[in-house]
């Protein structure tokens, strides 16, 4: 997991927020009209603008679980203070963070204003801080969202990746399980589902063909190349699970997958030296 700084396009995912209120507000009836997340003016006039600075960002990852997310339906926007927040009593569950405390404020305020608020903070629902990207958490053989945003929901979770020490706190294992130092940590990454089992194998793949060259790995176009990448590469492993993982990643479709997350393949080069293993 990295650590996202919302410092590095802050001030012009503000300046998009400032332009957007001040165009909903209506000096007849003296209030903001539709300025929320499923409003057609927020998707029409600021989304579009907001996604490509989030995407900058996050290097174009999902903000959970790394998978590469592009400008298209593979991303979703994740509000780290539910939609659904209502009560300060609930938004105070964010408030440690200071980037939530001094930037986002519940939805009602500018809803309900009865004259042009001084910013920040932003409603929740559209505020640049309060969103990051995410992946859409679908694997091979259904629709079902396994995974991140859609897996959370509006639960609780700590938005890991504004905590700084992440990258030191949050680790992966050979067999490819995330594992946490700070158990304060754990019901966020388990309603995440950051431990999936589908996760879990590519992560696990991941460690074993990262000796190979990437461009190798990336130009494995034909089953048999991919095969044969699988075959020597994953030796080491019980005999059941290594048949398990070459019959589902020597497959176009999952090789695809497996390609969606390559940021592990630095990851363990960095992590577990070639010449350590």
């Amino acid at each position: 997991m990295k650590f996202i700084d919302k410092t590095i396009n802050q001030v012009n995912g503000n300046n998009l927020l400032n332009v957007f209120l001040n165009n909903r507000w209506n000096n007849i009836s003296n209030r903001y009209i539709s300025i929320g997340y499923s409003g057609q003016e927020f998707r029409q006039n600021l989304r579009p603008d907001l996604k490509l600075l989030l995407l900058n960002e996050q290097s174009n990852l999902c903000c959970y679980c790394m998978r590469l997310i592009n400008n298209n339906n593979t991303t979703t926007f994740e509000h780290i203070v539910p939609k659904s927040t209502t009560t300060v009593a609930e938004l105070n569950q964010y408030t440690h963070f200071n980037i939530i405390r001094n930037n986002v404020c519940l939805q009602s305020v500018f809803d309900n204003a009865t004259a042009q608020q001084n910013t920040p903070p932003y409603p929740l629902e559209i505020a640049y801080e309060n969103l990051t990207a995410s992946c859409k958490g679908d694997f091979p053989g259904g629709p079902t969202y396994h995974i991140c945003n859609h897996r959370r929901g509006s639960n609780f979770v700590e938005p890991l990746f504004y905590i700084s020490t992440i990258e030191t706190e949050i680790t992966y294992r050979k067999a490819g399980i995330l594992f946490s130092t700070n158990s304060a940590y754990d019901a966020s990454i388990t309603t995440l589902n950051l431990n999936y089992d589908s996760l879990e194998r590519i992560r696990q793949v991941w460690y074993h063909i990262s000796v190979e060259n990437l461009a190798d790995i990336e130009g494995a176009i034909t089953e048999a190349d991919r095969n044969a990448i699988l075959t020597v590469n994953l030796i080491s492993l019980p005999q059941a699970r290594r048949m398990l993982l070459i019959a589902d990643f020597k497959t176009e479709t999952f090789w695809n997958v497996l390609l969606q997350y390559k940021w592990f393949y630095n990851y363990y080069r960095n992590n577990y030296p070639l010449a350590a293993r």
